[in-house]
């Protein structure tokens, strides 16, 4: 398996688990979406994706390059092994992976207070939020 395609299959897992376009990504990343439509049709000619394609990537994804580097060798290594297959994701892991994208956006102070929310839950509490959380998904 190929670099490219690597990338292509961490990029389609990527998409589906936060729940994201192309071109919502794209924007994210600051990619154009004719790059990465490329990538995804695997049109990426001889030379294949530079460095700095990926390192935009990477960033778009909230991780470093080596971090991007590491699962593609990660995918590699399991495609050699006939380990490769398509993730499918329940609705709880796309909540989890919006969550923890919103979380990544807050600054240390807000993260403390959360912290401290988090430190402070019982039992009785959650069940609330659940309360609220069932009653506005009736009211769509």
């Amino acid at each position: 398996m190929s670099r490219e395609d690597a990338v292509r299959l961490i990029l389609i897992d990527y998409f589906e688990l936060h729940n994201i376009s192309l071109s919502e990504f794209g924007r994210k990343a600051q990619v154009n979406k004719a790059t990465l439509s490329k990538l995804l049709n695997r049109k990426y000619g001889k030379i294949g994706i530079s460095g700095v394609i990926l390192g935009l990537i990477a960033n778009g994804m909230g991780m470093t390059l080596p971090e991007l580097e590491e699962q593609i060798i990660e995918c590699q290594t399991a495609f050699d092994k006939g380990k490769i297959q398509q993730k499918t994701y329940t609705d709880k892991d796309k909540l989890v992976a919006r969550v923890s994208e919103d979380i990544k956006k807050l600054d240390v102070e807000e993260l403390k207070i959360l912290h401290s929310i988090v430190l402070a839950v019982d039992k009785k509490t959650l069940k609330s939020l659940d309360i609220i959380v069932k009653n506005m998904k009736n009211m769509e």
